[in-house]
């Protein structure tokens, strides 16, 4: 496997460039059908557990395509809403 051989750094330098470029690519401006979901997990962080969501937006284009317009994670403070 190519990732077993290479340091996490080496991976890191070589996605980065592609992830920017996927966050900056531009969006259609009509997508006819668009489809929110998010998973809630838990996190242990400075020995406590934490809860976390990630959320990722899939819209289908009016060529019939999906695409991933997002993916997002994000800390849950449920003490915040009580």
């Amino acid at each position: 496997m190519i990732f077993a051989i290479m340091q996490k750094s080496q991976v890191t330098d070589r996605i980065l460039p592609l992830i920017n470029e996927w966050q900056n690519r531009p969006l259609d401006r009509i997508y006819p059908i668009v489809f929110l979901d998010a998973i809630h997990f838990k996190v242990r962080k400075d020995s406590r557990v934490i809860n976390k969501a990630a959320y990722s937006v899939l819209a289908i284009t009016m060529d019939g395509y999906k695409e991933i317009l997002g993916i997002w994670i994000r800390d849950l403070d449920f003490s915040r809403s009580l």
